[in-house]
C-alpha cells in the first residue's frame, strides 16, 4: 500500500480494512519496513503522513506451522500387543494420518492397533490442515517377540519362548 499526502500539512489516513491472503501464511498487519517480522499497523487503523510525503506499507506475514506437541509412539512393543496413543497438535482441526506399519489405524487424533510381525518399522505420523504445510514426525518402532510361559518349573527351571 502506498499513501501520499498532497496537502500543505500532514494528513491522517485510514489503512484499508481488507486483509490480503497468501497461501500457507497468516497476515499479521502492515509495516513501513519491507523486511519486518512485526506489524506496525493493523487493517483499519490510522496512519499519519507528513505533508507532501509518501509512505509505503508492506504486508507482514507469518508462515503457518503445525507443531506436534505430544505423541506417545513407543520405541518397542511386543508382537501381538495392543497399542494406542494420542497425537496432540498446536493447531486445532488437523487431520492425522500414519504410514509405515499397516497394523496401525487412525481415529481422529488417536492412533491404535495390534503390533504386527517382529521387526523394525519406520512409522510416519503426518498432521495436516488447509492453508498449512503438512508436518511429519518419523519414529522407529521395534516389534519384539512376546515371551510366553509354556510349562511349570521342573527341577528348578522355567521354560520360556
Amino acid at each position: 500500500i502506498t499513501i501520499t499526502s498532497t496537502g500543505d500539512s500532514g494528513t491522517k489516513f485510514t489503512i484499508p480494512s481488507d486483509v490480503p491472503s497468501r497461501s500457507l501464511y497468516s497476515f499479521l498487519g502492515w509495516s513501513e519496513n519491507k523486511n519486518s517480522a512485526v506489524a506496525q499497523y493493523l487493517p483499519g487503523s490510522a496512519i499519519a503522513v507528513n505533508k507532501s510525503s509518501t509512505v509505503t506499507l508492506y504486508a507482514v506475514w507469518s508462515k503457518n506451522v503445525i507443531q506436534i506437541t505430544s505423541c506417545g509412539v513407543p520405541s518397542a512393543i511386543a508382537s501381538g500387543s495392543n497399542i494406542s496413543f494420542s497425537v496432540d497438535t498446536s493447531v486445532e482441526g488437523c487431520t492425522v494420518s500414519v504410514t509405515g506399519a499397516d497394523w496401525l489405524t487412525v481415529h481422529g487424533h488417536t492412533v491404535s492397533g495390534k503390533a504386527g510381525s517382529v521387526g523394525s518399522y519406520t512409522v510416519e505420523i503426518t498432521v495436516s490442515k488447509d492453508n498449512y504445510p503438512p508436518t511429519v514426525l518419523t519414529k522407529s518402532v521395534s516389534v519384539i517377540s512376546a515371551l510366553k510361559f509354556i510349562s511349570e518349573p521342573s527341577l528348578g527351571t522355567s521354560s520360556w519362548r
